[in-house]
């Protein structure tokens, strides 16, 4: 069993860039490999973008913000990272697409730009994957993904309400 340290140690040796999904494995709901291929590849890009804010932010609650996003990311991390061994998920090595593309805008920030961005895409990240987390806790299957949902509607229910009280004047 990992630490969130050991997720974050992680997510730093990952560069953005591009790599297939996985197929789904034989008996696997499409479906269920679909979401957790989103959930990991969500995971590792906030915790990049994360750790970037902890240098490039000018703003101390943004940095806090930031942390507290790795340690419940690693933590959520080390739930995905079980349920897809599990599930015979490889758990994916780069951040692509927009989430990659975000990093590399991001990178080029820092002060109160950099916050700004940062907030404004946490805030429209936050509200779609609540969407995406509630559907899937409303499954009727009960299986893992539907547990994994709940715990993900918790996090960023928190995440969100965090995120709408900064005032980034």
């Amino acid at each position: 069993k990992g630490s969130s340290s050991d997720n974050v140690q992680s997510a730093r040796g990952h560069e953005a860039g591009e790599e297939p999904a996985a197929a789904p494995q034989e008996g696997q709901q499409p479906e269920a490999n679909e979401f957790l291929i989103h959930v990991m590849e969500d995971c590792l890009a906030k915790i990049e973008l994360s750790m970037l804010s902890l240098d490039n932010a000018g703003s101390d609650e943004v940095k806090a913000f930031a942390q507290s996003m790795i340690d419940e990311y690693g933590k959520l991390g080390q739930q995905i990272e079980k349920m897809a061994s599990d599930m015979k998920v490889p758990w994916p090595k780069k951040v692509r697409g927009e989430h990659a593309s975000l990093i590399r805008a991001m990178k080029k920030l820092t002060g109160k730009e950099f916050d700004q961005r940062f907030i404004e895409q946490n805030l429209a990240q936050l509200e779609n994957d609540l969407k995406v987390f509630r559907h899937y806790a409303q499954q009727k299957d009960g299986g893992p993904t539907q547990t994994l949902a709940r715990t993900g509607v918790k996090l960023f229910e928190k995440q969100l309400k965090t995120a709408r009280e900064f005032t980034l004047a």
